[in-house]
């Protein structure tokens, strides 16, 4: 049997979940995640954050922190942490 024969006997349905799942596969391949951890102000204890990273052309790229808030915190400015996330970018 020949791809378009197999094709042909699957449904819109399945032939969709295949497509996403080989799309989050080649996006999964794409993110480089790092850890960085440092003294967490908002929290005043230490804190570990994972940060995703895709690679483009120029380098690596912060494209999301989890395990901050970094956008609602009162302490943004003076983040050890995010400034360490930050600084992977111009390695």
């Amino acid at each position: 049997m020949n791809m378009q024969q197999y094709t042909a006997q699957k449904g819109p349905v399945q032939q969709n979940i295949e497509q996403q799942n080989a799309a989050a596969q080649n996006t999964a391949a794409d993110i480089e995640e790092y850890f960085f951890n440092g003294y967490c102000k908002a929290k005043n204890q230490t804190n570990l954050v994972t940060c995703e990273y895709t690679m483009e052309p120029c380098g690596l790229c912060l494209e999301r922190i989890l395990g901050c808030d970094y956008l609602e915190c009162q302490y943004n400015k003076d983040c050890d942490i995010v400034k360490k996330a930050l600084a992977k970018e111009d390695e």
